[in-house]
Order: C-alpha cells, then sequence, then structure tokens
C-alpha cells in the first residue's frame, strides 16, 4: 500500500464508503474544488493541515461505512477480519493517507 499516490487513494477510500467529494469537503471545511484537486493529483493539502485532513477524514470514512462496505475496505487494504474497533480502522487509514502523501510529496 505504500505506493500509491494521496488522490489515488482518497478516491478510492470515497468510493468504498460510497462517500461523495462533497461531503468530505463538509467535513473538512474546504471547498470541493481542493477535494478534486488532490483527487487528480493537481494539489496537495498543505504539510501544515495534512495530519488534520488524515485524521478527520480516516473517522468520516469509517463513520460511513455500512457493513458489507467494511468488509469491502478490509478486502482492499489486506486488514484481518478480527478487527472490529473502528478506531483502531480509523488509525490504520489515518496512517494509511500519511503515507500516501509522504510518497505523493
Amino acid at each position: 500500500m505504500r505506493d500509491i499516490k494521496f488522490g489515488n487513494l482518497l478516491e478510492q477510500l470515497l468510493h468504498l464508503s460510497n462517500q461523495k467529494k462533497s461531503a468530505l469537503a463538509k467535513e473538512l471545511g474546504y471547498d470541493v474544488s481542493y477535494i478534486s484537486k488532490w483527487i487528480a493529483g493537481k494539489n496537495l493539502p498543505t504539510q501544515k493541515s495534512i495530519s488534520d485532513v488524515c485524521k478527520i477524514t480516516s473517522k468520516f470514512i469509517v463513520d460511513s461505512l455500512s457493513i458489507s462496505n467494511m468488509q469491502e475496505l478490509k478486502n482492499y487494504f489486506e486488514i484481518d477480519e478480527g478487527l472490529e474497533s473502528n478506531s483502531i480502522l480509523a488509525e490504520y487509514l489515518e496512517q494509511s493517507l500519511k503515507e500516501a502523501y509522504m510518497y505523493t510529496a
């Protein structure tokens, strides 16, 4: 999972959680155009904001997952089936987003 760009991972997370860019933008307090630019790879969040962006995004994604979507997400990331804690899953996604950001930057 280390060789994935930030925008690609963000797009995949939105897809797996059946969420829209506009809903994430609202959650983050950004205009949807910023989210679109991140996904397209035309821009990235600032280094100053990346920690908050990753934390809020991962919690937003996990909180919006249905049971079947959670299973898809676990399969995509090859996460242990026994992982039941949403907080641990959110931490995993947060770390994955940060790694993708570092790889992209």
